[in-house]
């Protein structure tokens, strides 16, 4: 590899419009006539559920906009508690039939067009940089999408058209000559950026066409004809190569993934780089992509596990204060009882006399059972002893055994409460560490 270029080999983070093209040839007829059966929206990703009847398949459709589309077998089961809500997105694509999906010219750009009962719908799924995926009705209105955006050229909202990116050029790459190249180059740019820019092809075409041609990356203006005779005859070889006879790759540097391919990259030939072949470029997208998307999946997980433990853990602060509330009233029942047993004798006359006025309807004269006697409440049919600072309430509509026992009732009920509350805290803690 030339040491030169070794640089402009960074890392691919996204589909070229070449990729997609060869992605279309292969997966296509398997999305066509299939309906969506579920929609899943995690964080950017929009991931449909398929099912196609005719070859009998279920699969998943992950759309990432201004990076990659795949289809996947992968059995996921995706858990509400981590999915942004996507119900309207369900309301508008449940059990809607694909049609036809097309890319847009050679963009980064695809329409799916949808059958949803009596309407007509499209999506538009942009994988090119700051790309949004975009719900269309039959007049090309925005219905929904993934991010409203205003841009320089184009507004993304709700009940706007949707308008296209601006195209940087069109380029008829078959019939492209030396002639046109010097054209269209940028003589301020090196080879690589120049062809990237003037050309709009993928840099890894470009990376390709400058090992090939042995330009070294050097300047537009230092090309001669020869190496613009070049480049013209390997960039149309390198385009049809792909198209027609794909080979799917992954590049690895120190085994790590740095880039995908639809065609042999014969600049990674050379140097600290290694080349492994697979059966398509959808399986070569998917597991290009798969160690985001676990990421992507464990973090949803690790944050949904954080908010559950925070939950139990104001679940263990609740409990605490009912805790101590319970505890509290447990000890003042248990000090009346103790006050009751104490003077047990004179408490019961004391009762006796205020039923026996009460009686009489004389409500006012009931003090005068006792000094004790310090608040009443003839509209509850209660009254209040205090006495060893302690407030004992009690019933007249109950003789004072009945009183006893109701007292006694209510702490055994508080202890009941306090032990579930401390069984229910302790299971809560188990799952807390967990």
């Amino acid at each position: 590899m030339h040491p030169e270029v070794a640089q402009h080999y960074r890392r691919k983070n996204s589909m070229s419009w070449l990729d997609i093209k060869v992605w279309l040839q292969e997966e296509k007829e398997k999305i066509l006539n299939a309906y969506i059966d579920e929609i899943y929206i995690i964080d950017n990703l929009i991931i449909l559920k398929l099912k196609n009847v005719k070859y009998s398949k279920e699969f998943l459709l992950i759309i990432e906009p201004g990076k990659r589309i795949n289809t996947s077998e992968l059995k996921i089961r995706f858990k509400d508690e981590y999915i942004k809500s996507s119900s309207l997105w369900k309301s508008i694509l449940k059990n809607c039939n694909i049609t036809d999906i097309e890319q847009y010219d050679n963009e980064r750009i695809l329409f799916m067009n949808l059958k949803c009962y009596e309407k007509n719908r499209k999506i538009a799924i942009e994988l090119l940089p700051r790309g949004v995926v975009a719900i269309l009705d039959d007049n090309n209105t925005i219905l929904l999408a993934s991010k409203y955006k205003k841009m320089r050229d184009r507004i993304i909202m709700p009940k706007l058209k949707y308008i296209l990116p601006p195209k940087p050029i069109n380029i008829d790459y078959d019939n492209i000559t030396a002639d046109i190249l010097k054209n269209l180059l940028l003589n301020d740019y090196n080879v690589v950026p120049s062809l990237v820019k003037s050309l709009d092809i993928p840099p890894e075409i470009a990376e390709a066409i400058d090992f090939l041609c042995k330009l070294n990356n050097k300047r537009v203006l230092e090309l001669t004809s020869y190496e613009y005779e070049c480049i013209a005859v390997k960039l149309k070889e390198l385009l049809k190569s792909a198209l027609e006879k794909p080979k799917p790759c992954i590049v690895y540097r120190d085994s790590i993934m740095i880039g995908f391919y639809s065609f042999i990259p014969i600049q990674f030939y050379e140097g600290n780089y290694n080349i492994e072949y697979l059966n398509s470029l959808n399986e070569t997208i998917e597991k290009y992509f798969s160690e985001s998307f676990k990421s992507l999946l464990i973090s949803k997980k690790i944050q949904s596990v954080a908010n559950e433990i925070e939950k139990l853990k104001n679940s263990v602060e609740m409990i605490d204060r009912n805790l101590t509330e319970l505890k509290s009233k447990k000890e003042n029942l248990e000090n009346v009882l103790k006050v009751l047993n104490e003077l047990y004798i004179d408490l019961e006359n004391i009762h006796e006399c205020v039923r026996n006025r009460v009686k009489n309807s004389k409500w006012e004269d009931v003090k005068k059972c006792s000094d004790f006697i310090i608040n009443l409440s003839p509209d509850k049919g209660l009254y209040k002893v205090g006495i060893k600072n302690i407030e004992i309430e009690l019933d007249v509509r109950k003789t004072f055994v009945e009183n006893y026992y109701t007292l006694q009732k209510s702490i055994a009920d508080l202890d009941k409460s306090i032990r579930r509350a401390l069984e229910e805290k302790k299971n809560i803690e188990i799952k807390i560490n967990e």
